[in-house]
Formats: structure tokens, sequence, C-alpha cells
């Protein structure tokens, strides 16, 4: 029988895209708000528990532009959408599982959120 090690892993290295999701969501933190607020109106006003999140990403862009009078230039790059679906549904209890996911490579993120518990506290 072969030994087990406890020790955990650390994480595989973030990469250039999983660093530019967190200097976006650093600058841009209403974009989660936004993204969180939506999905919960969605479940609350439909009963539905599973949507995708470019359903919500495009509102996102309408509801920021809107807020904001025009003042500030959202641009929402699409490949930043499925690291918030991601994180989302691990940071907000009642919307684990609403998003419909694809293997992408914002899973790289995903250790380093288990193991900081928050995006403030990940090293990067």
């Amino acid at each position: 029988m072969a030994d087990i090690d406890p020790t955990p892993t650390a994480p595989e290295p973030l990469t250039p895209a999983s660093r530019e999701f967190l200097r976006f969501h650093r600058e841009n933190e209403e974009v989660y708000k936004t993204l969180v607020e939506l999905a919960r109106e969605f479940v609350l006003a439909t009963g539905k528990r599973r949507l995708g999140v470019s359903f919500l990403w495009d509102r996102a862009r309408w509801d920021l532009q809107i807020q904001t009078g025009g003042s500030r230039d959202f641009r929402l790059n699409d490949h930043l959408r499925a690291y918030y679906a991601r994180v989302i549904m691990f940071l907000e209890d009642d919307l684990h599982g609403v998003f419909e996911l694809r293997k992408s490579d914002a899973e790289n993120l995903m250790p380093h959120l288990r193991a900081a518990g928050s995006l403030e506290n990940i090293d990067w």
C-alpha cells in the first residue's frame, strides 16, 4: 500500500488571464456586485436556479452604463465571464450552482480562492 502524503499541494501559479481578472476586479468591484444582484433578481423573479453568465453579462453592461450616466466606459471583456461565474458561485452561498459552466482557464483561479477565502486575500 502506497503512503499518502497528507500535505496539500500548492496551487499552480496564477495564469496571466487570472491576474488580469484580479486586476480588473480590484479596479471595478461594482461589476461583481451588479452580477450578484442580477443573479439574485433573476432567481427570485423566475424561480429558476440555472442560467448562463452571458445572460447577465450583457445586462450588467447596460446597467453599469446607465448607473454611471456613461461617465465610465466599462469594457467588460467576455473572457472575464467564466471567472465571475465561478467566483460568485463560490462566495455567494445562495447562488451556488446557479451558473452553467464549461471547462475554462478560469479554473486556474479557484484553488487560490479556496486557499485565500476571498479575492482580496489572493497573493498575486
